[in-house]
């Protein structure tokens, strides 16, 4: 009889260990997962079909060499040994209403506070000359200068968003310019400091085997007529 008293108590007590053991399991699964650390991702930048990109030399040129490559439009004659004519940077499109003039003036006021600001805060690529292209952005560049907030208020004052069509018309630039020989005839449209820019660019090695590829090629048709 006690045999069974001692066998029914340890079977109690094994049924009360696994009735808590249960519970705790239940418990700690029905408990909230604690959150996992986010892993850290890095900063991708865009493709160049949407976001071209350009040698860091662009962007060392002052607001008015901007302006000038911005402004030539590709047109003159094809054949290097007739020399171009290239519009003059200033050069005012025609003007429909006040309205369009003024935004024209905006323009380069605006390309000028992205390009002559401190050395420091000079955009160093197509992504950051759009993101200057914002006028808060603009503020935070020109923080402390005297007659900062009249500039920009200046450039980005009436109905036309300037600041947002500077950005989209560099990137439709900067697409082009990524055929060198559209980047050349802009720089080369610019003067002179630009043009050297462009040919330490450009390796003079490989502008030499360039020269000597197309002489190649010029002399076949002419051993032909011969």
């Amino acid at each position: 009889m006690s045999d069974n008293i001692s066998r029914t108590a340890r079977l109690r007590q094994l049924l009360r260990r696994g009735s808590e053991g249960s519970t705790a399991i239940e418990q700690a699964a029905g408990a909230d997962p604690v959150p996992a650390a986010p892993e850290p991702v890095g900063e991708k930048a865009p493709p160049k079909r949407v976001c071209p990109r350009l040698p860091a030399w662009v962007f060392t040129l002052s607001g008015s060499d901007m302006q000038k490559m911005l402004d030539y439009s590709g047109v003159g004659n094809a054949n290097r040994a007739v020399r171009r004519e290239v519009p003059v940077a200033d050069t005012i499109p025609p003007a429909l209403t006040v309205t369009d003039y003024l935004a024209h003036r905006q323009r380069s006021v605006a390309i000028r506070l992205i390009m002559d600001c401190a050395e420091q805060h000079k955009p160093g690529s197509v992504l950051e000359f759009v993101r200057r292209c914002d006028a808060d952005e603009l503020r935070r560049v020109w923080a402390g200068t005297v007659g900062a907030e009249a500039l920009i208020a200046t450039a980005t004052a009436g109905p036309i968003p300037v600041l947002a069509l500077l950005a989209a018309e560099l990137l439709d630039r900067a697409h082009r310019w990524q055929d060198l020989g559209e980047l050349g005839r802009a720089a080369e449209s610019v003067g002179y400091r630009a043009n050297q820019l462009f040919r330490e660019y450009v390796h003079a090695d490989e502008i030499d085997a360039r020269k000597a590829a197309w002489g190649q090629d010029a002399k076949v048709p002419h051993q032909q007529r011969i």
